[in-house]
C-alpha cells in the first residue's frame, strides 16, 4: 500500500486486525441474523454496532477495497414494457440496480510498480484509483508485457468513463508520479470499456441491495406469459458473475425450446447443472 506521495505505507499488523476484527466479526454477524430469522443489515451498520471506525489511511483504503469498493445505481427507463410491469417484477427489478467496475488497462514500455500482484492506493479522495494489479506477474500474462491494471468503481468509474482516453492517462499518469517519480515512462496504449455508457447494460452487473431475498431473485426470474427473464441478476447464487448469465440463459433456452417442440419442459436448476463448470 502507497500513499499520494508515494510511501510504503503497508502495516500487516492492520490488515491481520481488519481480517480479524472487521470481516469475520461481519461474516458471523451476518450469519447469526440470518440463522435468527432477522433481516439483513448494511455493512455499515455492522461496522457501528462492533465499534469500528476507521482512523488511518491504510484502515480508510481497506475499509473501501474489502467492503465499499462496489456500489450501485437505480435502473433507468431506458427499456419500458405495454402494459408495466407487475409491482412485485418492478420492486425485484429495482432491488437489482447495475453496478460498475471499470478496469483500466495501461501498456508500459517496461515495468516500475511493485512487485505484487494488488497495491493499494490510499488517496485522499474516496475510491482514487484505489487497486491497482501488476498483470506483469508469473501466471497473469506472457512475461515483460509492461501492462499495469487499475479498477475504479462506484461514482468514480462513472466519472471516469465520461472521459477521453486522453484525459484519463493524463490523471493516471499524475497519480503514478506522485508515488513512483518524475522518471516513469508514459504508456503507449490505454484501454478500458465504459460499461456505465452502454445502452443495453449500463453498467458492469448487478448488485443486490441490502434487504434483497430470495423471493426477490425468484421473481425476477419468473416469466411474465411467454417472457422470459435470464441473466446473472437472476441467479441468487451466481449473480455477478458470468457462469450466472450462461446458466440461467441455458435454463430459460431448455424452456423455452421445450415449448416450442411441445415437449415438458426441462426443471433442471441453477444449482442442478452449475456443475458444468
Amino acid at each position: 500500500m502507497r500513499d499520494e506521495n508515494g510511501r510504503d505505507i503497508t502495516d500487516w499488523e492492520i490488515v491481520r486486525r481488519f481480517d480479524v476484527e472487521v470481516e469475520k466479526k461481519l461474516e458471523n454477524f451476518q450469519k447469526a441474523r440470518k440463522d435468527n430469522n432477522l433481516p439483513d443489515i448494511p455493512a455499515r451498520v455492522g461496522l457501528q454496532l462492533m465499534g469500528w471506525k476507521s482512523r488511518q489511511p491504510i484502515e480508510k483504503v481497506l475499509e473501501y477495497s474489502r467492503l465499499d469498493f462496489e456500489h450501485a445505481k437505480p435502473p433507468d427507463d431506458t427499456i419500458t414494457f405495454d402494459p408495466p410491469l407487475p409491482e412485485w417484477k418492478q420492486e425485484a427489478i429495482y432491488k437489482n440496480p447495475m453496478s460498475v467496475y471499470t478496469k483500466i488497462f495501461l501498456k508500459f514500455p517496461r515495468k516500475f510498480w511493485d512487485d505484487h500482484e494488488y497495491i493499494l492506493h490510499a488517496s485522499k479522495t474516496r475510491g482514487y484509483f484505489p487497486i491497482l494489479q501488476d498483470l506483469d506477474r508469473p501466471g497473469m500474462l506472457p512475461s515483460g508485457r509492461g501492462i499495469l491494471l487499475i479498477t475504479v468503481t462506484g461514482d468514480e468509474g462513472r466519472r471516469i468513463e465520461k472521459q477521453t482516453d486522453e484525459e484519463t492517462k493524463a490523471e493516471i499518469m499524475t497519480t503514478l508520479k506522485k508515488i513512483y517519480g518524475e522518471e516513469i515512462p508514459n504508456p503507449s496504449a490505454i484501454f478500458y470499456h465504459r460499461w456505465s455508457k452502454d445502452e443495453f447494460a449500463q453498467g458492469s452487473y448487478s448488485e443486490p441491495v441490502v434487504g434483497t431475498t430470495s423471493q426477490d431473485f425468484k421473481n425476477l426470474g419468473r416469466k411474465l406469459g411467454r417472457l422470459y427473464f435470464a441473466g446473472e441478476a437472476t441467479s441468487e447464487e451466481w449473480y455477478g458473475y458470468l457462469q450466472g448469465a450462461y446458466l440461467s440463459g441455458k435454463e430459460k433456452a431448455q424452456i423455452i425450446a421445450g415449448n416450442v417442440n411441445d415437449v415438458p419442459p426441462l426443471t433442471d436448476s441453477l444449482l442442478d447443472i452449475h456443475e458444468e463448470l
